[in-house]
């Protein structure tokens, strides 16, 4: 037994990319059970130790990528009440600024803040809540774990669906702001950005932005970085108004719809029946863990 401990912290010395694996294993030498845990461990360490993972493991806590022990779990949650409870003083502001007034009346006060200095911002930063963005990543993940790319795939593409099926059947009648001119005099558009008139309820990039960063926030497991996500997810919402492709309320309830997505893919992912599937932590492409 001692030999297999020294066997399991001689791996961890060779692979010195988590820190967090480092001290799990280092705490296996007080009992037979505990091996087995710092086995696995190592074996993530040695994972780490690909390209990707050496640049993911400055970034992000790889022990946290597996469903692991208690204290990963309970690291997984305050991620996600971190992004949830920022998400949700996010809306209740935009709420506040959205209740007692017409949706023209409130994009057209909102409008007055559009300044041509951050025009070419906006119309280049409201593609980063384009559907290529998650396919991108989603690419990426292949080569990380199971875990991860269904974590991304199922928090986008199902609320993507979501949102495209209420789009053009329950809310199909709603239209864009540029619909409305005529209760909008003087409306600021920004030149250039090619504008949409039909199916604006709810908006399907401020979804796809705010699942695709609460499964982001998952992946890199701080608390932090939940508060950070959420707030950018904000951001990228607040192009769609920016550029009057979107209604504030179009936004709030992409807001919901996308971060609703991903709280129960994670629930899938990490807590949920997929996560003690024995595949769920290989990586799809590329040589599997020996």
């Amino acid at each position: 037994m001692h030999r297999s401990r020294q066997r399991v912290q001689g791996a961890l010395v060779q692979y010195p990319g988590c820190g967090a694996v480092a001290s799990a294993a280092g705490e296996a030498g007080s009992g037979g059970g505990h091996d087995v845990v710092a086995v696995k461990e190592a074996d993530h360490a040695r994972q780490a130790h690909t390209p990707i993972g050496v640049i993911c493991g400055r970034y992000i806590n790889q022990d946290l990528f597996t469903k692991g022990t208690g204290i990963h779990l309970a690291m997984h949650q305050r991620t996600v009440d971190a992004y949830l409870n920022t998400t949700l003083l996010l809306l209740l502001a935009l709420t506040a600024v959205a209740l007692g007034r017409p949706s023209t009346e409130t994009h057209l006060a909102l409008n007055r803040f559009t300044d041509p200095a951050f025009d070419r911002w906006f119309a280049w930063g409201t593609y980063l809540a384009d559907g290529w963005v998650p396919t991108v990543i989603g690419l990426v993940l292949l080569f990380v774990r199971w875990r991860c790319f269904l974590l991304l795939a199922m928090s986008t593409l199902g609320s993507s669906i979501v949102v495209q099926l209420l789009k053009r059947t329950v809310f199909a009648s709603i239209d864009r702001p540029l619909m409305f001119l005529d209760h909008m005099p003087g409306l600021r558009t920004v030149p250039g950005v090619e504008m949409h008139l039909h199916n604006s309820f709810p908006s399907g990039h401020t979804t796809c932005a705010f699942s695709m960063c609460l499964a982001l926030a998952i992946m890199v497991g701080r608390p932090w970085a939940g508060v950070l996500l959420a707030l950018f997810a904000g951001l990228l919402g607040s192009t769609r108004i920016y550029l009057s492709q979107h209604f504030l309320q179009d936004v709030i309830l992409g807001a919901v719809l996308g971060t609703v997505c991903a709280w129960y893919a994670y629930r899938l992912c990490y807590i949920g029946p997929l996560s003690t599937k024995p595949w769920i932590d290989r990586r799809p492409i590329g040589r599997q863990n020996q």
